[in-house]
């Protein structure tokens, strides 16, 4: 398999509009991208991409209101991305297969720096493993 390649994508839309408002959700579902996971033991077992990173999914929800006004249309709306604040391991540390947890944490542990800011698990923590979290944004278009 290939870096991109991806078995099984859904997408689903749901929409429900009455007159000058409505609220739709649009939602993805995927399988996990391939990646070529860390082995100690063997090396002979090694095979790129012969593993899969956790699935992923999303919902996010669109509601608007239209006014008519002066002869023009003005739309009120609000739109979440990422409703359910899910993060998806977009990134993964090769060993385990998963953004939050690998098995070098306890070998810097055990090595016992002094750090006065951050904590051995603060390093491995790394935001950019994940999907965007939650955004909310209020708005408002006039068309003319």
């Amino acid at each position: 398999p290939l870096d991109w390649d991806q078995t099984h994508t859904l997408n689903a839309t749901l929409n429900y509009s009455i007159d000058n408002k409505g609220i739709s959700f649009i939602s993805q579902v995927g399988s996990g991208l391939s990646y070529t996971p860390e082995y100690t033991e063997d090396i002979s077992t090694l095979v790129q991409n012969s593993e899969k990173k956790p699935i992923t999914w999303n919902i996010d929800m669109r509601a608007y209101y239209n006014v008519r006004a002066f002869n023009q249309n003005i739309d009120f709306y609000f739109r979440v991305l990422n409703l359910f604040d899910h993060l998806n391991h977009t990134e993964i540390y090769s060993d385990t297969g998963v953004a939050d947890r690998t098995k070098y944490i306890q070998q810097g542990q055990n090595q016992n720096t002094n750090e006065y800011y951050n904590t051995v698990e603060d390093w491995y923590k790394n935001e950019t493993y994940y999907s965007k979290p939650r955004y909310i944004e209020i708005g408002m278009s006039y068309a003319f």
